[in-house]
């Protein structure tokens, strides 16, 4: 047996492509626009001082080899305690906002989940476990929005990362142009990654669904189990779903 046996998709199961995806993901934050645009707002201050602090000490100490005084020194090391600071704050508020965005399109999707399975007939939970629907509608989404959170860390390293790239032009773009030539291969490995980390997730989320269903099944006729003597057998039975 294979591990990923029985980590076949459900029939109900659909496929799309990614602007499909991200047009059918915008439906739903698109009534949180306004605290969208303030997240977005603070992951510009994240990102211009993750970027500012290092090339602000680099300043300083050529500053303080031509120069060394006390004032100096204590002087950057407040601007730097400064500049950790706003980043601190920042990164609370941004996290702050995204929390309730993040849980409010998860509950909104959530109920238009259930709100599906609840209309349909009596056949489709007879040939569906109510277990792996469950799992649909909690493991799935949940990791929905860790997904979203990830992606809001993306997108701020990559706008501190473009800071960064001015910044190395303007200092010394020949060396900067032989960083900028490893992008493609970086980029290149970055979507293989991302393919192979699909296929991945999605099989594990279905493996989720096999335990949750083996759960729910195994609680649901633990009685019936226990009158017929049949607990080893229901424990091997969850084993090899739990092993998946």
């Amino acid at each position: 047996m294979g591990i990923f046996s029985g980590l076949d998709a459900e029939s109900y199961d659909r496929k799309y492509t990614d602007r499909e995806l991200v047009r059918r993901i915008l439906v739903y934050f698109r009534p949180h626009r306004t605290r969208l645009l303030w997240v977005a707002f603070w992951l510009l201050i994240i990102s211009a001082t993750s970027a500012t602090t290092p090339m602000l000490v680099s300043r300083s100490l050529d500053l303080l080899e031509r120069s060394p005084t006390s004032l100096l020194l204590y002087g950057v090391a407040g601007l730097v305690f400064l500049m950790g600071l706003i980043t601190w704050g920042a990164n609370w508020l941004r996290r702050r906002l995204m929390v309730r965005v993040v849980g409010d399109v998860i509950y909104k999707l959530q109920s238009d989940g259930f709100q599906a399975v609840a209309d349909h007939d009596l056949s489709f939970h007879d040939k569906f476990s109510s277990g792996r629907i469950v799992s649909r509608l909690t493991s799935d989404t949940r990791d929905f929005g860790q997904l979203v959170t990830f992606i809001t860390d993306l997108v701020s390293q990559f706008t501190q990362a473009l800071i960064l790239a001015v910044a190395l032009l303007l200092i010394e773009w020949h060396l900067a142009l032989v960083v900028f030539a490893f992008i493609p291969v970086l980029f290149g490995a970055a979507m293989s990654f991302r393919k192979l980390a699909r296929v991945v997730t999605r099989r594990g989320m279905r493996a989720m669904a096999n335990v949750n269903a083996a759960i729910k099944e195994t609680v649901s006729g633990i009685a019936v189990a226990k009158n017929f003597r049949q607990e080893q057998s229901i424990f091997d039975e969850f084993n090899e779903a739990n092993r998946q």
